[in-house]
Parts: structure tokens; C-alpha cells; sequence
């Protein structure tokens, strides 16, 4: 990899990266990768999305799917979440995959695209100022502060 995209470590970013040509990627990245070259997850690296590129190379966490039209490696500690798909895939001894692995030909021209990789929903806390609304569900009423439905 001559230049390449790089996000650090210690660095943690959100948002997609399209079209670079080689990734490399030390840090922490949620979103879709979509490259021409090569990706890089280094053992530093965390990857929360789907992945499209020519050869990925793992040696961190990947949470989403992986599609490569080359290859997939997976070296030393490198644990993967999600499908794998490649016309080669090479799982060295302490890697490991969570999902399903799908040796053969991938076209990402037919290939289905990824799906992004949503954010969970913020559960919200209450506020110290308002005590939260309790339903004693033997009784069928509600204790505490009455909200209005309008």
C-alpha cells in the first residue's frame, strides 16, 4: 500500500469511505467501506460496518459483512462478526468468524450492496429533577408524577 486512507489509532470516526483505493484502518471506523485496493484492519483496529474491496486483510474486529473480489485473510487474533464472501478466504489459526463463510466468485457489480450500519437508539435517561412514572401492575394505576397524553 503506497498511500493510503488512514484512520489511526486512537482516532474513532463515523461516516463512509467510497472509493479510496487501499484503507488502512488503526483505529475505530463505523461505517460502510466501499475500496478499489486493499483494506488493512490492523490488529489496533476496530471496523463497525459492511466492507466492499478488492483484498481485505484483518488482523482486528469486524463487525458487518465482509466482500471481498480477491480475497479475505484473517491473521493472528483477527475476529470477524458477520458473513465473509471471496473467492478466497484464508483463516489462520487464532481467527475467528462469527457468521457464515461463502467461498467463490463475487461480482460487486450483482452483488447485493451492504446494508449501512445503523447506530442503536439512544435509550433516554430521566431527568434527576422528574421522578419516573411507575405502573404498579397489580393495582392497574400508575405512582408518581401524571404525564398528559397531549
Amino acid at each position: 500500500m503506497e498511500t493510503a486512507t488512514t484512520v489511526l489509532e486512537g482516532t474513532r470516526v463515523r461516516g463512509d469511505i467510497r472509493g479510496a483505493r487501499d484503507v488502512r484502518v488503526e483505529g475505530r471506523l463505523e461505517g460502510l467501506i466501499e475500496a478499489t485496493g486493499e483494506l488493512v484492519v490492523e490488529a489496533t483496529g476496530v471496523l463497525r460496518g459492511d466492507v466492499r474491496a478488492h483484498t481485505v486483510r484483518v488482523f482486528g474486529v469486524v463487525v458487518g459483512t465482509v466482500i471481498a473480489t480477491h480475497a479475505v485473510v484473517l491473521s493472528g487474533a483477527a475476529r470477524v462478526l458477520g458473513d465473509v464472501r471471496a473467492p478466497s478466504v484464508v483463516l489462520h489459526e487464532d481467527a475467528s468468524v462469527h457468521g457464515s463463510v461463502h467461498r467463490g466468485a463475487v461480482d460487486l457489480a450483482t452483488e447485493a450492496r451492504p446494508v449501512l450500519w445503523q447506530r442503536p437508539p439512544v435509550r433516554r435517561r430521566p431527568r434527576p429533577d422528574r421522578p419516573p412514572v411507575a405502573v404498579m401492575p397489580q393495582l392497574g394505576r400508575s405512582m408518581g408524577r401524571k404525564r398528559s397524553l397531549g
